[in-house]
């Protein structure tokens, strides 16, 4: 069975498709706030800071001590509840195997992950060598291995939740939404790379360098991964 065409086993109601990803989304930010505001807390009396005073430490951590690798893993693991209800909650919404999102047949296949997963480095790797060879000035060195260590451990145990939900999310959870109300496969392709590419509006890249040449790429990172 193909991936769009087991999304209508089960229950399908069109509020459902709606309703799980807000309810996961806010109760992972619900379940990640706990650390957080213990985090916070410990700090706040150990530095001394009086946020009536000092309102703004609340929205930047790093005056309490924080380091930025805690502070972001305190963000991924919104990411990591968020997606862990989600699975959770999708069988008693829709009556169905949660590994159908990933492939109808409702197995993961792991070959065609890792290979991908492969190609993908080798993609970013050639990328990365071409843009170091012509344009090296824009290329500085730092290495300082008590903040980089801690980095790579919280990329490599956080940043695959983030990436897994965004695409269980878009791609598989709402590519079969968009399939079960359109009939229609290029909708169900176009309309989640289109929220996609919106979820990511906020991100401080789109600020910098601007709405109208970011979400062009974002778009077309949605629409890869979709055919994909």
């Amino acid at each position: 069975m193909k991936h769009l065409s087991s999304a209508f086993l089960g229950q399908n109601q069109w509020w459902k498709y709606v309703l799980l990803p807000i309810v996961a989304i806010i109760a992972g930010n619900i379940v990640a706030m706990i650390p957080m505001i213990i985090i916070v807390a410990i700090k706040a009396v150990q530095s001394g800071i009086d946020f009536t005073e000092n309102p703004g430490a609340l929205g930047d951590l790093t005056q309490l001590g924080l380091s930025q690798n805690l502070i972001l893993a305190i963000q991924l693991v919104v990411f990591a509840a968020s997606l862990i209800l989600f699975l959770v909650l999708f069988q008693p919404f829709h009556k169905r195997n949660f590994k159908e999102l990933v492939n109808g047949t409702g197995t993961v296949r792991w070959n065609r992950f890792f290979f991908s997963a492969f190609i993908w480095s080798v993609l970013m790797v050639a990328y990365l060598g071409v843009i170091y060879f012509t344009s090296p000035d824009n290329f500085e060195f730092h290495f300082n291995a008590s903040a980089f260590i801690p980095l790579v451990v919280v990329a490599l145990l956080l940043f695959p939740f983030q990436t897994t939900f965004e695409e269980v999310v878009f791609r598989g959870y709402l590519a079969q939404g968009f399939g079960i109300w359109s009939k229609n496969r290029w909708i169900a392709l176009i309309l989640p790379a289109i929220l996609f590419a919106l979820m990511h509006a906020a991100n401080p890249e789109v600020k910098e360098h601007g709405f109208w040449l970011t979400m062009p790429q974002y778009l077309t990172f949605g629409l890869f991964f979709g055919l994909a």
